[in-house]
């Protein structure tokens, strides 16, 4: 539960944030301790002895338990049984203030404030958690680079990305990420979910470009750990992106690639199947976007809306009137689209001279009145 801080580190992080009278050298002095020890315990060079210890800490002001962390350990235990079994929600948000107020140095600050926010959250309290969580990080960005902690760098930006993310944050969590991405990843998961979230956020601010590559670096990772899952999930998003940005070959080559390893059980399956079929219809190959509509509509009718969505795509796209009027009476068929859809038929055999036609249509049409944008605005669509 509690991740020890090593202990040169811990002495160096409290003397940094004590300020200028605590650089190494003047500390050594004040507390009559060997300068060049000292600064072999602080790189973790040599391991401090009781004595040692006990003589840092009088020179810090606090106790030896406190520089080793020893003190808090009960309270971190008993507040990660109470979020972990989600009991009262104020006893968490309290023991985890009076651990904050407790914390030394900028690593442990950052972990208690990180543990603040967790209470938060799971008391339902987002805009406080996402306060707390974020003051968790801005102190972690002041610890050096040359630690690479990754694993809490992982930990606190994973956090952070889902509270932004609730918040509809897009630009906030795309600074996060950006630094994350910067790190040395002993851990090809992790690396491949940093550069995910990443490619994410940049996709939904509308860069697809950037999007893009960053989806690829995340590939690159998923690959190294042999993760088939996430690469598939990877290729999914890559796909999407080249739909977005209307190079539908390349979408149709990641979509057809993730779809053979996505698991049946996840949405992402699905969702791969809706994007493909766009693509189909997009490349003009109108029979086989039909096929795939037609293997996996049982699947699909837990997604209606979906399913007539690409059903009424395809028979537009194809130009097959007597198809698109056997769709438009479907059920599934929302009665805003019936209504774009007749007023659609009406126009075209209005321009036919086709009177008969569209009188039927009209008739049709009268049925499903609402107030519409036209049908061909529902096709331009990149979602």
């Amino acid at each position: 539960m509690i991740e020890r801080i090593p202990i040169g580190r811990r002495i160096q992080e409290i003397l940094d944030e004590k300020g200028a009278a605590y650089l190494v050298g003047f500390f050594a002095n004040r507390i009559h301790f060997p300068p060049q020890r000292l600064l072999a315990i602080l790189h973790g060079n040599l391991e401090p002895s009781q004595e040692d210890l006990q003589q840092i800490a009088k020179g810090l002001g606090i106790s030896v338990a406190r520089l080793l962390q020893e003190d808090l350990v009960d309270e971190i235990e008993h507040l990660h049984e109470l979020l972990t079994t989600k009991g009262d929600s104020e006893a968490s948000i309290a023991l985890a203030e009076r651990i904050a107020e407790r914390s030394l140095g900028a690593t442990e600050r950052a972990d208690a404030y990180n543990w603040v926010g967790r209470a938060y959250y799971a008391a339902g309290k987002l805009q406080e958690a996402h306060d707390a969580l974020l003051r968790s990080y801005r102190v972690y960005e002041t610890i050096p680079t040359a630690y690479q902690d990754s694993e809490r760098m992982f930990r606190f930006t994973r956090n952070l990305s889902i509270t932004f993310g609730m918040l509809l944050d897009f630009n906030g969590m795309a600074e996060i990420v950006k630094r994350a991405e910067s790190f040395t990843w002993n851990d090809p998961l992790k690396e491949g979910a940093t550069y995910l979230t990443s490619a994410v956020v940049q996709s939904e601010l509308g860069h697809h470009e950037e999007a893009k590559r960053l989806f690829l670096l995340a590939l690159t990772a998923y690959r190294e750990a042999g993760n088939q899952e996430y690469i598939a999930r990877v290729q999914f998003n890559i796909g999407q992106v080249e739909y977005l940005t209307e190079n539908y070959q390349n979408a149709a080559d990641y979509l057809e690639s993730s779809l053979q390893d996505l698991s049946p059980e996840t949405s992402y399956h699905l969702d791969a199947v809706e994007a493909l079929v766009k693509t189909r219809i997009q490349l003009r190959d109108l029979d086989a976007a039909l096929q795939l509509i037609q293997t996996y509509e049982p699947s699909l009718r837990q997604r209606p809306k979906e399913l007539a969505y690409l059903y009424l795509f395809h028979a537009y796209t194809a130009n097959d009137l007597k198809r698109l009027e056997d769709v438009l009476a479907m059920d599934i068929v929302e009665r805003d689209w019936k209504t774009r859809g007749y007023l659609y038929l009406m126009k075209h055999y209005s321009e036919l001279g086709d009177s008969l036609a569209v009188m039927r249509y009209f008739q049709l049409y009268l049925q499903t009145d609402t107030t519409s944008s036209s049908f061909e605005d529902l096709f331009q669509r990149r979602d």
